[in-house]
């Protein structure tokens, strides 16, 4: 799961171009569509307009009028000023009188110009229509241009324009319809993970950045499942270990009663109390007070908060003192020990003195419970894989009957991860063996 996180992480697409990319193609078809409907239109109204008799009709109705008003006014082709009141009251756009291919008149420019051969080509062969008016001062060609087709034009522009848009949004949500499908199935699964479903694993698509959210998402998933495993375990150990303390400071409890009433009874009855019951009922407490020790120092070293080792010193200089205090008890207790080191090992380690003190002290007590005296306790200090090793090898006595919680041993445990360290143990039938590495710090 990791790995696939990590492979996914160096994706090899970015969203970023693709979005460009597409939004790109989708303005180059909208303009591609663009040109294609407006100059077909375009084609079509020009022809419809070149062919159609609709602005003949309504030429001719003007040329009408303007013939009317010419005749009532007895208007000649030089009365620019009576014309162009007529055209301006009308809001006609242009109009043109020419006479022999002059230009006698130009409702935007009065001056008398001669037609050159172009532009009288272009005058007479325009789908404009030429309308004979007779002027006072003679007849003349009239060219009425009304401009009625042009808000056909720009009702052609404008649909172009807005269709070629549609079209383009329309290509662009479509493109990006996979990344936002994608993202809504991350929603969902994350909606999933929030309400506790942390089995559902999330789909990872694509190899772009949301390919790599996705691979991050499930990654944080798996860990949080990791984490909430982890802390399951805890809480179930947790509950056996109260358990078995429960039934652990039961057992002395019980006998402690045993031995309590026991001497009550001697005393009501006027007897003498017995040693051997004051000095049972004190093995109890003390076993008890073991126990309650244990189980405080091991919701001590669950806290959670973060240790300070000590700097980097030779190795012997931290942990000898600790290690001779520990022989010098076992062997105080009836034990032989076997002591063997390495030579001229001159490493460093680092420690916290509370903790070391602790580790022994759980060390002795266990040899001290289960420890056979008529075998000796081997030491052994061992150096591999830049670890310094303290191996403790003993025989279990066989008369032993007490069976402890492990409490003591998961402390240990425990203790020697907050150092960087570890701890080993094995159990046979006849013996038991624990080991403590520390990490080698050497400049």
């Amino acid at each position: 799961m990791v790995k696939q996180f990590f492979d996914i992480k160096r994706y090899k697409k970015s969203m970023t171009s693709e979005l460009i990319l597409l939004l790109g193609i989708s303005i180059l078809l909208s303009i591609v569509f663009f040109v294609a409907v407006y100059f077909s239109g375009k084609g079509i109204l020009d022809f419809y307009f070149e062919d159609s008799q609709y602005l003949k009709h309504v030429e001719d109705k003007r040329a009408s009028e303007l013939q009317k008003y010419v005749s009532e006014n007895s208007i000649s082709t030089t009365d620019t000023k009576l014309l162009t009141e007529w055209i301006q009251e009308r809001g006609i756009p242009l109009v043109t009188i020419s006479r022999n291919r002059e230009l006698l008149y130009d409702s935007t420019y009065t001056a008398r110009n001669p037609i050159d051969q172009t532009d009288s080509q272009y005058l007479h062969t325009t789908w404009q229509y030429f309308h004979k008016i007779k002027f006072a001062d003679g007849s003349a060609d009239v060219l009425i241009y009304e401009g009625f087709e042009e808000k056909y034009y720009v009702i052609l522009l404008v649909i172009s324009i807005l269709l070629s848009v549609i079209l383009m949004l329309f290509l662009f949500m479509k493109g990006i319809q996979k990344y936002i499908n994608y993202i809504r199935l991350l929603k969902d699964e994350i909606d999933l993970i929030g309400g506790g479903c942390l089995t559902h694993s999330i789909k990872v698509q694509g190899d772009d950045e949301l390919a790599s959210l996705a691979a991050g998402l499930d990654h944080m998933r798996f860990s949080l499942l990791k984490t909430h495993d982890m802390e399951e375990k805890m809480r179930v150990a947790e509950e056996e270990l109260v358990t078995g303390m429960s039934h652990d400071l039961r057992t002395p409890l019980t006998g402690l009663m045993t031995y309590i009433e026991i001497m009550r009874k001697q005393e009501e009855n006027g007897q003498k109390i017995e040693g051997k019951y004051l000095n049972k009922a004190f093995e109890k407490a003390l076993q008890m007070r073991t126990l309650s020790d244990q189980l405080f120092e091991y919701f001590l070293a669950k806290r959670g908060q973060e240790i300070e080792l000590e700097p980097p010193k030779e190795w012997n200089s931290v942990i000898g003192d600790y290690l001779s205090e520990f022989v010098y008890l076992i062997q105080n207790e009836g034990f032989l020990v076997e002591y063997k080191t390495l030579e001229n090992m001159e490493h460093t380690v680092s420690i916290n003195n509370d903790f070391i003190g602790r580790i022994f002290d759980n060390l002795f007590s266990n040899i001290k419970k289960y420890g056979d005296k008529n075998m000796p306790v081997v030491i052994n200090i061992m150096l591999i894989n830049k670890e310094i090793g303290i191996r403790i090898e003993n025989t279990i006595g066989s008369n032993t009957q007490y069976s402890g919680s492990g409490i003591g041993i998961n402390n240990i445990n425990f203790m020697m991860k907050k150092m960087n360290g570890r701890f080993e143990t094995n159990k046979t039938k006849k013996k038991y063996y624990c080991t403590i590495w520390f990490p080698i710090i050497d400049d």
